[in-house]
């Protein structure tokens, strides 16, 4: 996969025909382990999945709605982001707010096809 300035124009793009289409979703997946992160409140741990262009975030997932918490085992989870065609670069990690620890190993990035 290539991110970065000068990338070829996505498959179907239209000069001055309406708005760009959207790039395919990306899906970023990782194995993670957890360990005493409360169960309750605002904080919890997460993948998040952020397109930008320069230093101006276009789109952004963080897991907002399925933040892990507790202790666990290693687990596979993912995460899923329809990229905006001005899409410059591409920025994958994890979070952790509040209270506990987390690991996470095996990173993978892929084109989500439909």
């Amino acid at each position: 996969m290539r991110l970065g300035g000068g990338a070829p124009p996505p498959p179907g793009a239209r000069p001055g025909g309406g708005p760009p289409p959207r790039r395919p979703p990306r899906a970023c997946a990782c194995r993670v382990r957890t360990d005493g992160i409360p169960a309750s409140g605002r904080g919890g741990a997460g993948l998040v999945l952020t397109a930008m262009r320069g230093s101006s975030i276009l789109a952004h997932e963080f897991m907002k709605k399925s933040r892990l918490r507790g202790t666990g085992d290693w687990k596979r989870v993912s995460i899923e982001l329809a990229l905006p065609a001005r899409t410059t670069r591409l920025e994958a990690g994890a979070t952790l707010e509040g209270d506990g620890t987390v690991w996470v190993d095996d990173f993978e990035l892929e084109v989500v096809e439909r």
